[in-house]
């Protein structure tokens, strides 16, 4: 069966490299592939699969020119010398001790990010947090129009009720407000 491969974005192990103590020429063919984008290609490339112990026979007799790690299938897709492209499955927990046996072999060896969108949860955080500001913002400015608004009518106007025939001179007309006419 074959694997298409796909777009992505491929970093190189330099680190580990370093680390595990690979030959000269390893650390040279690591540099050189510091950071590389493959971009969607114009044809599909197909790996075939290939077994564990042909795997094992190609690191021993350095027929391996790159080595790239699917972490999401588990594969490893290999780049022989001649020119062929095969995928060997691997248990996802014998990642690290394959990384370091290709380093050893003076293997180049990368691992594959897929390429993902640009997140857009803040953009909309930020947006609707625009929003409800410009919302609260208006709200309060009606609150403050309304409320000066009322405050300028007469007190009999704004309530709605008929002001009574007996208050409407009030204590400025002369009459006592609340009590008696007496004369």
């Amino acid at each position: 069966m074959r694997s298409p491969r796909k777009a992505s974005i491929a970093i190189p192990l330099l680190a580990a490299a370093l680390a595990t103590g690979a030959p000269a020429g390893a650390h040279a063919a690591v540099v050189a592939a510091t950071v590389r984008t493959v971009a969607a290609p114009t044809t599909t490339i197909y790996y075939e699969p290939e077994t564990r112990a042909a795997f094992e026979g190609q690191l021993r007799g350095h027929e391996i020119r790159e080595a790239e790690f699917n972490k999401v299938a588990e594969h490893i897709h290999l780049l022989l010398n001649d020119g062929h492209r095969v995928y060997v499955a691997y248990p996802g927990h014998e990642q690290p001790v394959l990384q370091a046996r290709l380093l050893a072999a003076g293997v180049p060896v990368l691992i594959e990010r897929p390429v993902t969108p640009a997140s857009t949860h803040h953009t909309i955080r930020y947006v609707v947090a625009g929003v409800l500001v410009i919302l609260l913002i208006a709200l309060g400015v009606l609150l403050i129009l309304r409320r000066r608004r009322l405050s300028g009518l007469d007190p009999g106007e704004g309530s709605g009720a008929p002001a009574e025939a007996g208050q409407a001179g009030g204590a400025a007309a002369g009459g006592a407000v609340g009590g008696p006419e007496t004369e």
